[in-house]
């Protein structure tokens, strides 16, 4: 393919959407809107992934541990705040969920679970969740792994991704992790690129770049202490007095709920 960029364009009842994308690979393309913003075309700007298994999805689709993160803007005394959530999504198979999560909603909240119920159509992937709260909605894209909208006032959305391995330990997190924020919440979001070395003891470094409200901030560091749950959660304690919360994707991978000023997700690779 001599050019990299593409248009492709969406008919949605009486609208017409427009937007432009780059080919990652066979599967994957980057894709963001051409439109001019009105009351009905909005801008936005993401991932298009080719779905695997499609007219064979099944509650069984959603069985085990994933690692759930959202994104959302959250009105709070009148400004629009990151509302950010990170946790663990563990399907049974058979249409029943718990969820364990960390929340950053202006300040980072104290660790949550709820059980839930999930419905999945063969034909598209699309699931179903419900709870006690409003409910959510989800398009798989292969076993375990799918985009996630929330049914919440933040209109939170964002990514389901396998968890590889149990039993976990503080050994289980354990190396150089090299990442950065994933998305741009709100324009007071942090954008960061940060390197988190663990030494597998429960002891870490931290080390980032980042620009914000406060404009760039260069060489910032700090080091911790981490425990780490049965489930992956890695709950660490800075020197710098802010609390941060890992979840282990894989034994090469995390994905980090900051607990600093605004809040972000960061994806981490070994």
């Amino acid at each position: 393919m001599n050019d990299v960029r593409a248009t492709m364009q969406f008919k949605m009842s009486s609208n017409t959407y427009n937007y432009s994308f780059y080919q990652v690979s066979p599967h994957e393309l980057l894709a963001m809107s051409t439109d001019t913003l009105s009351a009905n075309v909005p801008l936005v700007s993401g991932l298009i992934d080719q779905q695997t298994g499609a007219g064979n999805f099944s509650n069984s689709s959603l069985n085990g541990p994933a690692v759930l993160q959202l994104n959302g803007l959250a009105s709070i005394s009148g400004a629009l705040l990151p509302d950010v959530t990170l946790g663990l999504f563990t399907g049974d198979g058979n249409g029943n969920v718990a969820v364990a999560y960390d929340e950053y909603k202006g300040q980072l909240l104290s660790p949550q679970t709820f059980p839930g119920t999930y419905s999945v159509d063969a034909t598209s992937g699309r699931v179903v969740l419900k709870s006690a709260g409003t409910p959510s909605f989800a398009y798989l894209i292969d076993n375990n792994l799918a985009f996630v909208l929330g049914g919440d006032s933040s209109a939170s959305s964002g990514l389901l991704q396998p968890q590889s391995g149990t039993g976990f330990t503080n050994a289980s997190f354990k190396g150089n992790y090299l990442g950065g924020s994933l998305s741009l919440s709100s324009p007071s979001v942090i954008n960061e690129v940060a390197l988190g070395a663990a030494d597998g003891n429960g002891n870490i470094v931290l080390t980032w770049q980042n620009s914000g409200p406060k404009g760039l901030v260069s060489n910032g560091s700090t080091t911790g202490t981490y425990v780490v749950g049965s489930n992956g959660r890695v709950a660490v304690t800075g020197s710098d007095g802010a609390t941060r919360v890992f979840y282990i994707v894989s034994p090469t991978s995390a994905v980090l709920l900051s607990g600093e000023s605004n809040g972000y997700l960061g994806g981490f690779e070994q």
